[in-house]
């Protein structure tokens, strides 16, 4: 998908801009379409704030390291590193007539929550902040508190993925690199000692496979047949090298939650992100139902027993423990399949079992184990290196929001960047790309790079920071520029967005992120105005976890608010 950018229109450019306007292949809503859009407020909005909720700064709280989250401060970001690859900060540029109306919009649905909450909401326990820029220049069109660190729930994937761009872009885009090392001579067919595997990070995903991404590992026991290996006499190593213990994060939901594939641990090695597809089929009613689960084999026992039974009934329940895999319960005969996706409790184990399987299937005869060694980098003798762009993680990241692929692309950052793929190296890594975007750093706190931790903050103004910096190519039609623009979700067509602002000119027009835990409601991106330009924003609302707030008023006031970015002239 093709947006085009453009620069702004000055003197004599206006045929200039009429081409461009040509180019554009979003295609505008109809007049019907158009009426639909929710006009603004025309009276005085009496606000139910308290004063200074508008305030652009606030006193200074102490906040949490932004590079070490176990509280040791870290070393600043490298001086050189900010000199060569420092990006326009940008000027203030207050837009008076957004300001206003964005402040009326804040007004009108705290009321609104307020209302809805029967006064429970109150302005001491709620954060709206807001940042507006433009795409070219950077400027500060409006800003309601937008340097405040807020928890930003999902909208942290936009840090870390465009964190990865800016920090990655030296190798070509930026690759996942999984080293696989012979220890040992190669002859007559064997390789006399281990086959060693550094770990690298990659999630090992294919979008749209439903976890049968197994056949990626087909490419090892190819390379080994290649070397002329056709058998190890010793083990295949899984080397976890800098990479963090796989295992629950920092503030993350209870544990009743731990089995959703939401709550994926990431790890130096696995595949699929660590996250198990199980897929069940109907067959005649009485019958047992098809049960496939991917990727396989798991390496944990299994507990499969799903029944048909008449009509369109679906009740299959999934999960794992360590030392089993459930998938359970009743299908409808009239209904198609049914998908379930669920965290495997050992995403190393799970990435060993299927290598094992993957290269036996090749005839390579495996005379030791798998087993789990931490040591040092691979030596000179690497047999392969299977490499995976980390450009095919951010459709996964930004439109899917999978939180495995996030985790899993935040700890690589932290092994390239800051030689330790831990929580502390990861976010060393992302505080560098900030200074990499001319943003101070202070107060960002990142343990992961999903946002499903609590613990997390980050302000509007670092985020549209780094969104502007990754997305300054479109006007020039830049290829990672495009890609990053393309991997977030589209308003009113795709992914978390694919429902929202349809029928109006938000639909086809805004790329964004959203963002929800208990408490926090986000939205961050970029909208395209009629005219073609583009204008980057971040809302993040913390706030008391009253009733479905989020749906009755945050929801509805971010689309508000980007509907009036989108009314801008340039």
């Amino acid at each position: 998908m093709l947006r085009v950018i453009k620069n702004s229109p000055k003197g004599a450019a206006a045929l200039g801009v009429l081409l461009l306007y040509l180019l554009v292949r979003i295609a505008l809503p109809s007049a019907d379409a158009m009426a639909s859009i929710p006009e603004a407020d025309t009276g005085v909005v009496e606000p139910l704030v308290p004063a200074g909720f508008f305030a652009e700064r606030e006193p200074h709280v102490d906040q949490p390291s932004a590079r070490n989250v176990s509280g040791e401060v870290a070393d600043e970001p490298s001086p050189q590193l900010v000199e060569t690859g420092t990006i326009a900060r940008g000027t203030i540029a207050i837009d008076a007539a957004l300001q206003g109306d964005l402040e009326s919009l804040v007004s009108k649905w705290f009321q609104k929550a307020s209302s809805a909450s029967k006064g429970k909401l109150t302005g001491d326990g709620t954060q709206i902040s807001v940042h507006v820029r433009s795409l070219v220049g950077s400027d500060t069109l409006a800003s309601i508190q937008g340097e405040r660190i807020l928890r930003p729930a999902s909208n942290l994937k936009v840090a870390t993925s465009a964190a990865a761009l800016l920090l990655l872009g030296s190798w070509g885009g930026g690759e996942y690199q999984t080293a696989f090392e012979g220890k040992g001579a190669i002859s007559g067919g064997v390789l006399h000692g281990d086959l060693v595997v550094h770990a690298g990070g990659d999630p090992l995903v294919r979008d749209g496979s439903l976890g049968a991404t197994e056949s990626r590992l087909d490419e090892v026991a190819e390379a080994l047949l290649a070397a002329g290996v056709r058998r190890i006499a010793g083990d295949i190593v899984l080397n976890e090298g800098d990479f963090l213990e796989p295992g629950i994060g920092p503030a993350w939901p209870s544990a009743d939650q731990h089995w959703n594939d939401y709550c994926a641990r990431a790890a130096g090695l696995t595949i699929n992100g660590g996250v198990l597809v199980a897929q069940v089929t109907p067959g005649k009613s009485g019958a047992k139902a098809s049960i496939s689960v991917h990727p396989s084999p798991h390496g944990l026992e299994r507990n499969y027993s799903v029944s048909t039974v008449s009509g369109t009934t679906s009740n299959v329940m999934v999960g794992a423990t360590s030392s089993s895999v459930t998938v359970k319960g009743k299908i409808g005969s009239k209904l198609s399949s049914v998908v379930s996706d669920f965290a495997h409790p050992d995403p190393v184990g799970m990435f060993g079992t299927v290598l094992k399987d993957r290269i036996t299937r090749a005839n390579i005869q495996v005379d030791g184990g798998v087993v789990r060694r931490r040591g040092p980098p691979p030596g000179e003798n690497i047999l392969y290196m299977l490499t995976s762009p980390v450009l095919d993680s951010l459709v996964p990241i930004n439109t899917h929001s999978n939180n495995g692929v996030a985790d899993q692309l935040f700890f690589t950052l932290g092994h390239r960047i800051a030689g330790a793929g831990t929580r502390e190296g990861g976010s060393e890594a992302i505080a560098k790309a900030l200074a990499l975007a001319g943003v101070d750093g202070a107060g960002l706190v990142q343990v992961d790079g999903s946002g499903l931790s609590r613990d997390n903050r980050i302000s509007p103004s670092q985020l549209t920071a780094l969104l502007q910096a990754v997305l300054k190519g479109l006007p020039n039609s830049d290829p990672v520029s495009q890609t990053f623009l393309n991997s977030l979700a589209v308003m009113g067509e795709t992914g978390k967005l694919a429902k929202r602002m349809r029928g109006t000119l938000g639909e086809g027009h805004v790329f964004a992120k959203t963002g929800f835990i208990d408490g926090t409601s986000s939205l961050s991106g970029i909208a395209i105005t009629p005219d073609g330009y583009g204008v980057i924003f971040s809302i993040i609302v913390n706030y008391p976890t009253l009733g479905s707030l989020n749906n009755v008023a945050w929801k509805p006031m971010q689309d508000e608010m980007v509907l009036r970015m989108l009314e801008l002239k340039f």
